[in-house]
C-alpha cells in the first residue's frame, strides 16, 4: 500500500510493509497490561504499587534492549562500538532508573503494598517481553541502527517517568481510584503505539 503526496518542489512516499503489525505479539502485549490492570482492581492497589510494577517493565525493556544492541550485524559498525553502546545505554538507563528506584524506596516503607502481586505482574511482563524479543528475532525485523536502539527505551517509559513526576499527587488518592485506573489504561495505549512504532516497517522516504 502507498501513498504519493507531491507538494510544491517534493515528492513525499509513504510506504507500508505488508507485514502486519497488529500481530500476536502486539494482542500478546495488550493482554499482558490487561491482566496487570484486572490484577490491580482485584488486589485493590495502591497507585505506589502500579509504579512499582512499572519500574520493573522498564527495566526488563532495557534488558532486552541491551540484548539488541549487542546482536546488532557489525555491518558499518567500528570493531567494539556496539560493547561501548551497550555499557554506555546501561550506565546512562541505569541511572535515571536508580533515581525512580530512589524515590520509589523513599515512599514504600510509609505504604503497605503487596509485594506477591507486585512480583507476580513483573513475571508476567518479563514473560511477554521474552516472547516479543523470540518473536521479532525469527522475523525480518526492520533495521534498527544503533543510535535508535540507544534512544527508544526512553520513549517507552515515558509514561512511568510522568507517572514519577505526578506520583505524589496519586499516591494521597483511595486504593484503586479512577485516576489510577485512568493512567494505567492511557500506559497501555502508550505502551502499544510505541510497540508499534518499534517493530512496524512502515518508513517514510523523501
Amino acid at each position: 500500500m502507498g501513498l504519493t503526496l507531491l507538494p510544491a518542489n517534493a515528492r513525499i512516499c509513504f510506504v507500508m510493509s505488508e507485514r502486519r503489525v497488529f500481530d500476536t505479539s502486539f494482542l500478546a502485549l495488550l493482554l499482558t497490561n490487561l491482566m496487570v490492570i484486572a490484577l490491580a482492581l482485584h488486589e485493590r492497589w495502591d497507585p505506589l504499587e502500579a509504579m512499582w510494577v512499572y519500574w520493573c517493565q522498564s527495566v526488563i525493556i532495557g534488558f532486552f534492549n541491551v540484548l539488541r544492541i549487542l546482536l546488532l550485524k557489525e555491518e558499518g559498525l567500528q570493531p567494539g562500538a556496539k560493547v561501548v553502546a551497550a555499557w554506555f545505554f546501561c550506565l546512562h538507563y541505569g541511572g535515571f532508573h536508580a533515581g525512580y528506584l530512589v524515590f520509589l524506596l523513599s515512599d514504600t516503607p510509609s505504604a503497605v503494598i503487596s509485594v506477591p502481586a507486585i512480583a507476580l505482574s513483573a513475571l508476567i511482563f518479563l514473560a511477554n517481553h521474552c516472547y516479543s524479543f523470540y518473536h521479532y528475532r525469527r522475523q525480518t525485523e526492520p533495521k534498527h541502527d544503533l543510535a535508535r536502539l540507544l534512544f527508544f527505551p526512553y520513549a517507552r517509559i515515558l509514561p512511568m517517568h510522568l507517572t514519577i513526576i505526578f506520583g505524589g499527587f496519586f499516591v494521597g488518592l483511595t486504593a484503586v481510584s479512577a485516576t489510577l485506573i485512568l493512567f494505567m489504561l492511557l500506559k497501555t495505549a502508550a505502551d502499544l503505539a510505541m510497540h508499534v512504532v518499534e517493530h512496524g516497517e512502515g518508513k517514510v522516504k523523501i
